[in-house]
């Protein structure tokens, strides 16, 4: 190889290590904004332990003594002028040009998996209500719905495949091992439920204050009841269903004689708020 190609061989080297650098930065701008996202949610196990080793990871890369002493040994002269053979410069470079292809492979798999995450992320993603009528929100959700939830769980369905509750209910209590398993799986969705019910109660409790009569109370149940159906799955929203039936149960304790006419409209039979 002569020294022209060289020449171009260490441009090559000098352009990877450089878009190394860029992705790097961007993938660490997605990472801190995945983890600044999640603050409010829980995440999982492999999610946490992913976007820990990434950020180390990609930190080191950006910030490697070793790696940024390579990038400045590229020469842009003649080899011989720094008393260097060219065959022995070019192996050098080859070696450089591996391990960029090496960490390119790597920060793939970094990308891959947080479109991954993100993808996961967005199913969870409620739409936000922005003060337009129920109706029109209702349609949101419903397409939200469609779109990440509908479709896939009646193919799950399809498949045999069941709600956690469903396998519970299904689990032979007799064997030791299931018993247990039967027993921890209770007790996380007890505190789960737990807490899903303090946010319901706590919604509530904030809500109330700012109303100013029975209507707009039972209004405001009424838009919360329509809202978690939309959010509810055929067959498979034993929790929705629960905690539609404690807005129903405030609903009753409010008013004992009261009907419905269109969504988001409710009428009370009596003259007075």
């Amino acid at each position: 190889m002569d020294n022209i190609q060289v020449k171009a061989l260490e441009l090559e080297v000098s352009i990877l290590f450089s878009e190394l650098e860029l992705s790097a930065l961007r993938i660490l701008q997605r990472v801190h904004r995945f983890k600044n996202f999640s603050e409010n949610r829980s995440m999982e196990v492999d999610e946490t332990n992913f976007l820990d080793m990434a950020e180390n990871q990609l930190r080191k890369s950006t910030d490697d003594a070793a790696i940024k002493k390579l990038r400045k040994n590229l020469r842009t002269v003649d080899p011989s002028e720094f008393g260097k053979a060219v065959q022995e410069y070019e192996a050098e470079l080859h070696g450089l040009k591996e391990m960029a292809e090496t960490i390119k492979s790597q920060h793939d798999v970094y990308i891959q998996n947080l479109d991954k995450y993100v993808r996961r992320m967005e199913r969870c993603i409620v739409p936000k209500c922005n003060g337009e009528p129920l109706e029109e929100y209702v349609k949101t959700l419903e397409e939200f719905m469609q779109l990440n939830w509908t479709e896939s769980a009646a193919n799950d369905r399809a498949r045999k495949q069941r709600s956690l509750v469903e396998w519970m209910q299904n689990m032979d209590q007799s064997d030791e091992v299931n018993k247990k398993g039967f027993d921890a799986l209770k007790a996380v969705l007890i505190e789960h439920g737990i807490r899903i019910s303090t946010f319901v109660i706590d919604y509530l409790l904030m809500v109330m204050p700012i109303l100013s009569g029975r209507k707009e109370i039972l209004t405001t149940l009424y838009e919360f009841e329509t809202i978690l159906r939309c959010l509810a799955l055929k067959e498979n929203s034993i929790v929705i269903d629960t905690f539609i039936s404690m807005v129903q149960c405030i609903h009753q304790s409010i008013r004992p004689r009261f009907r419905t006419t269109q969504i988001g409209k409710v009428e009370s039979i009596f003259s007075s708020s």
